[in-house]
């Protein structure tokens, strides 16, 4: 990506904390995102990935919980007006062939991965 391609955006990563989101959210950062909200379960992966960014801000949260996610995106839009990313990179598995997972293990994986 060319330098300050995100010059002034403000973008919300899922799944941050490790891997393919870490990457982004880190190329975010360092292409000129005015603010980079890395999202995820694992708080401390977070703080421990970005305590050394000021542009970025770690959030651990559940995805899954619609009243914070929506309370999140207040804040952010009360504070900089606008979001202009959102990249939904959370998903999970469960340690089980299809056929013998419980409709709860199902339930929270299709709740990550689709809602």
């Amino acid at each position: 990506m060319p330098g300050n391609s995100f010059n002034n955006k403000v973008c919300i990563v899922t799944g941050a904390a490790q891997g393919i989101g870490q990457a982004i959210t880190q190329r975010f950062s360092e292409n000129g995102a005015l603010m980079v909200y890395a999202l995820d379960l694992n708080h401390e992966a977070l703080a421990h990935a970005w305590h050394d960014r000021n542009n970025v801000t770690p959030i651990g949260i559940n995805i899954c919980d619609r009243d914070a996610l929506s309370q999140l995106v207040e804040d952010i839009q009360r504070q900089y007006g606008h979001i202009d990313v959102l990249i939904n990179n959370a998903g999970i598995t469960q340690d089980a062939l299809l056929e013998k997972m419980t409709e709860e293990q199902w339930d929270i994986v299709l709740a990550v991965n689709l809602k």
